[in-house]
């Protein structure tokens, strides 16, 4: 008999793939996600969402995209490590811009653009989450800078988030993304969990899998959890199933 089974749990509540069934609505993750929403609704271009390794940023974009999916044409750029022009391949698929055999660069750019602005005027916005985005090159940073120009006579047609580790503030004070970092009016940052977040954490992904009211982590246990994880979700995780 395996775990699940002497348990009576459906799945494994341990899995690292980020999954919105397990998400942890807790305070701290829903201001996060509503200071975003906020700022999307003010219209602002940019806006910076921040934390270290595993404390949710690839959850909190996956939760904003099932929010704005039917508001927003989205894009969710999970490749980082793409080129301006891979960028522009990349968005002109995901907002329906087919490229034709032979098309150039600069036309198949043109006719994303030509879309966009139809797509402004009609009244729906573009938004493009970019995560990972401590690791995209600056040259590509300032091209998504510079899709944010794209704007109505009301609002701006195209917005970005980027969601990235702490590395990317660092990023952003080199000058050659300088313009960039003056474009973003809102910043937020995710914490590492406090213990007591830690406690409701384990509680809610056991009772997502059947556990019910059940508690199978002792007090003890938790507390080994959070010194060894320092309140990082996904090291958690980790502790549990290494």
């Amino acid at each position: 008999m395996n775990y699940l089974e002497h348990f009576g749990l459906r799945t494994t509540p341990f899995s690292l793939t980020p999954d919105t069934e397990f998400l942890f609505e807790d305070l701290e993750f829903l201001m996060t996600a509503k200071t975003v929403l906020a700022a999307l609704e003010e219209g602002e271009g940019i806006i910076k969402v921040t934390g270290d390794i595993g404390t949710g940023k690839t959850l909190l974009g996956r939760y904003l995209l099932g929010i704005l999916e039917k508001r927003y044409a989205v894009a969710y750029l999970l490749n980082p490590l793409l080129s301006v022009r891979d960028l522009n391949q990349v968005l002109a698929a995901e907002f329906g811009i087919l490229a034709e055999p032979g098309m150039g660069f600069q036309v198949l750019l043109n006719r994303m653009l030509e879309k966009l602005m139809l797509m402004g005027s009609r009244g729906m916005k573009a938004l493009i989450l970019v995560d990972e985005a401590q690791s995209v090159p600056d040259s590509t940073l300032e091209a998504l800078r510079l899709m944010t120009n794209l704007e109505t006579e009301k609002e701006k047609v195209v917005q970005v988030v980027l969601l990235g580790q702490l590395e990317l503030d660092e990023r952003l004070e080199k000058p050659e993304v300088r313009a960039l970092k003056q474009r973003i009016a809102t910043s937020c940052h995710l914490r590492p969990m406090d213990i007591d977040r830690l406690r409701s954490y384990l509680r809610h992904r056991m009772q997502a899998v059947g556990c019910g009211e059940r508690e199978l982590f002792t007090p003890e246990a938790i507390e080994a959890l959070f010194r060894g994880s320092r309140g990082s979700p996904r090291l958690v995780l980790l502790k549990i199933f290494p």
